[in-house]
């Protein structure tokens, strides 16, 4: 594919939604973009603005979080995706707070009124480190 050709592919998907830089490469690899090309695209869509992995993460963060994701969950999540491991972990510090965390894993006690051990279970596939779970579960 050449270059115009991989330029309004782009376009056309970063105009759907957004994506990690990781995740566009990857695309632009599987249609066969030389290396060059693909630096070269990756850093014009940058300097317009519309690759910014930093907000990516910050947005995927907060509504993981208002679907009541733990971090390890989340972070799992934005590895996969291609996601730096320091831009993840700064991120969930500034937004996930021990405070929020506890809050959350209060209302999913609430609402899934379980046995103590399947809730246990439960939140840890939800992602919730398990000595903030137990201190929900015993209050």
């Amino acid at each position: 594919m050449d270059k115009t050709r991989a330029l309004k592919y782009l376009f056309r998907i970063i105009s759907v939604r957004d994506y990690l830089e990781a995740q566009l490469i990857k695309k632009l690899i599987s249609k066969e973009v030389s290396l060059e090309d693909i630096d070269e695209l990756i850093l014009k869509l940058k300097n317009y603005g519309y690759v910014d992995d930093e907000k990516y993460v910050e947005s995927f963060i907060y509504f993981s979080i208002k679907k009541l994701d733990g971090p390890y969950k989340i972070k799992n999540k934005l590895l996969f995706k291609g996601a730096n491991l320091e831009l993840i972990e700064l991120s969930l510090e500034k937004q996930y707070s021990l405070e929020k965390k506890r809050e959350n894993l209060q209302k999913l006690f609430k609402k899934n009124r379980r046995e103590k051990d399947k809730f246990i279970a439960f939140c840890a596939r939800k992602g919730y480190p398990m000595d903030l779970i137990l201190e929900v579960v015993n209050q």
